[in-house]
């Protein structure tokens, strides 16, 4: 088990936050916080035994689990959302919630429970548009807020 810095990655047992997760595992010790484990990337991986993991099922929208679970963390990468276009247009009050309410309790709870050397917050690819106007090699562009990414 590695005793290097602590860090706690919200919403990291999806996509992005595993693959992050596998780069950092044998260096740093690793609190994985994510809403639905159990259905995620991070199954497709050895991480859920890793020796420097610890898996905590919860929601960034719940303020005294996130304050709970940061204690004591050195860096916290903020990568919790929803996943996927329709999704979020079908929960825009959910997505609002996990955007909004969910990076305020990391916020505090960074404060709240000492210093923290590092803060990374991660937002959706969804802020730049459609694409499909566009296509993939065109430069990002932000839209119109009434205007989802169409996948």
């Amino acid at each position: 088990m590695s005793q290097g810095p602590k860090i706690v990655i919200t919403g990291g047992a999806g996509f992005l936050g595993t693959h992050l997760a596998k780069r950092l595992v044998d260096r740093y010790r690793i609190k994985i916080l994510d809403l639905d484990i159990s259905a995620n990337s991070i199954n497709y991986t050895d991480l859920p035994s890793h020796p420097n993991v610890d898996l905590v099922q919860g929601d960034v929208c719940d303020a005294q689990l996130v304050r709970r679970e940061l204690a004591g963390c050195d860096a916290i990468i903020h990568l919790a959302a929803l996943l996927g276009v329709q999704r979020v247009v079908d929960n825009a009050r959910r997505t609002m919630d996990t955007i909004v309410l969910g990076t305020r309790n990391v916020l505090e709870a960074s404060c709240q429970n000492g210093p923290v050397r590092r803060l990374i917050n991660v937002s959706t690819s969804e802020i730049y548009g459609n694409t499909a106007t566009h296509g993939d090699t065109a430069l990002a562009s932000i839209s119109a807020a009434n205007e989802p990414r169409m996948s």
